[in-house]
């Protein structure tokens, strides 16, 4: 080789990293309840995303409640679902393992998490059992963030439409998490997050 020619490592390529964000793994999820109160789960949903937005998995199930009468199921103008449905479903306790097990490794997401948290503990309670999940980065917690003087509204449906989102909610658990994983990825970029360490102050 002469002296002069450049080595191997000078025609090597620029290493290629790929931003920490989008290499984590984010579960999205959501529940259709009974009301507004600590009242009961009927359909949860999970779906596990990147933070650039690729979906890796989804996962949703109806809550099977064979011994409800009609006006037990809430506000069904909103959720549609019905006792049918519910039979189809599986136990609150089989919803709660499969939850936890597509949550673990990943940050939980939810939007207004504070809310459905409260339904998904109340069932754990009346089972006996810990909710066991990491603290749950808050959708809604970040886009006001974003929006200190709420100058917009920050439902689900209206950031949907604001980012350009196609997929807008529909009170379905499963269309709703996809909503979600795809204003979370505007959200995370509109707000410069980097690291995890900077998605702490929108965990509960």
């Amino acid at each position: 080789m002469n002296a002069g020619a450049p080595g191997p490592a000078a025609h090597a390529h620029p290493r290629r990293t790929v931003p920490a964000m989008n290499a984590l793994r984010f579960a999205i999820f959501d529940t259709e309840t009974t009301g507004f109160s600590p009242g009961h789960v009927l359909q949860v949903a999970v779906v596990i995303a990147r933070g650039d937005g690729t979906i890796e998995d989804s996962w949703s199930s109806y809550v099977a409640r064979r011994f409800w009468r009609p006006g037990r199921l809430g506000a069904y103008h909103v959720h549609g679902i019905t006792r049918r449905a519910l039979r189809g479903g599986i136990s609150m306790r089989e919803a709660l393992d499969a939850f936890e097990q597509r949550c673990a490794g990943a940050i939980p997401v939810a939007h207004n998490a504070a809310f459905d948290l409260t339904f998904l503990r109340a069932e754990a309670t009346r089972l006996n059992r810990p909710l066991h999940i990491d603290p749950v980065l808050c959708s809604l917690t970040l886009s006001r963030s974003l929006d200190p003087k709420r100058t917009r509204s920050h439902k689900l449906v209206d950031l949907a439409r604001h980012y350009g989102v196609t997929q807008l909610p529909t009170h379905d658990a499963l269309d709703d998490s996809h909503t979600t994983a795809a204003v979370l990825t505007r959200l995370l970029r509109e707000a410069r997050i980097d690291s995890v360490d900077a998605l702490a102050p929108y965990r509960v």
